[in-house]
């Protein structure tokens, strides 16, 4: 087995962590399953296919102190696969594939293929971990990356109805210019030097920090902006201040939001609430706001406060997500 190595710098020197994997096998639900499909809705089939990494930490057991460590890990591993392949009977979407249909849409089989379990030993603290900076620390080290099948960390709901299109339809005007059909985009090219490239980070702020925020956001116009707008518009900032050190003011910036539809689309409704909160599947939105580089260094923070409150403010609305679910239909009919 190979082992994955990171390099990285630490207070007081540079060191490098070690993550050992010691096995890998796969772990299927108990019980054999009838095979069928499970299809996605209009929702899920609006964002492209992007895995997401979670990774939890428990305290040390005290009362383990003195004994054989390596021991006692095997026996919770062994509690833990268990434990997951009974979970995998009632929850048996993760232990299937995603696959395309016969009109090339993703589906998931659910044939019990099983779940990827690797066994990994690291050679660090969470300490030394640099969280601010997770593609180096986290992805594929503490957190594998996933080659086959399906898992999430949620409690699943296969009701499909719950997000069935309207009939007749309507667009929302929030969605205008918001998504385009996948056949629509050129096909992708081989990375140039100098291209855009994805990357993730972890924010700490302190609460002073963020009040003071928010009260420059909301300085000219008297209207309080939130802290997740306050702080959405400084780091939109930043990024400009950056692009400017790198000679591209003209070019557009786009700053995106996640939005939660699960609460609006049940909003006032308490069954359909309910059932929302353990559906299984994508209820997102993600409403953006472009500005070239240039623009946004020479305004206050309380202007691109503004912007990022309107762009936002017609996607946090339950007649959004409904038209969300009716464009998906329209683009399948």
């Amino acid at each position: 087995m190979a082992d994955y190595k990171i390099i990285q710098d630490r207070k007081g020197g540079g060191g490098e962590l070690i993550v050992k994997v010691s096995k890998r096998e796969v772990v299927a639900a108990v019980l054999p399953l009838q095979e069928h499909w499970l299809p996605l809705s209009n929702l899920d089939l609006l964002l492209p296919p992007v895995d997401v990494g979670v990774f939890f930490c428990y305290k040390k057991n005290t009362s383990l102190l003195g004994k054989d460590l390596s021991n006692n890990f095997g026996s919770m591993v062994g509690v833990l696969k268990k434990a997951l392949a009974q979970a995998l009977e009632t929850y048996y979407a993760f232990a299937g594939e995603v696959v395309s249909n016969p009109v090339g849409e993703p589906e998931i089989l659910c044939n019990n293929r099983g779940v990827d379990f690797v066994e990994a030993f690291a050679e660090a603290e969470l300490k030394d971990l640099d969280l601010y900076n997770p593609d180096d620390t986290i992805e594929g080290k503490l957190v594998p990356k996933k080659k086959h099948g399906v898992l999430a960390v949620q409690v699943p709901c296969f009701r499909r109805s719950l997000l069935n299109p309207r009939r007749p339809g309507s667009i929302h005007p929030s969605l205008n210019g918001m998504y385009v059909p996948v056949t629509s985009l050129p096909p992708p090219k081989d990375p140039q030097p100098g291209d855009d490239y994805l990357i993730s980070r972890i924010y700490y702020i302190k609460a002073d920090r963020l009040n003071l925020l928010q009260s420059l956001a909301t300085k000219t116009n008297g209207c309080r902006r939130t802290k997740l707008e306050s702080f959405s518009a400084f780091l939109w900032k930043m990024v400009a201040k950056h692009a400017i050190l790198n000679n591209v003011d003209k070019k557009v910036t786009k700053m995106g939001i996640v939005v939660d539809g699960r609460t609006r689309l049940s909003d006032g409704d308490i069954d359909k609430a309910s059932l929302m909160v353990y559906y299984f599947g994508n209820v997102l939105s993600i409403p953006y706001g472009g500005k070239e580089v240039n623009e946004i260094d020479e305004n206050p923070l309380s202007y691109l406060a503004n912007e990022v409150h309107d762009f936002l403010d017609g996607a946090v609305t339950k007649e959004h997500f409904l038209g969300l679910i009716d464009w998906g239909s329209f683009e399948m009919y």
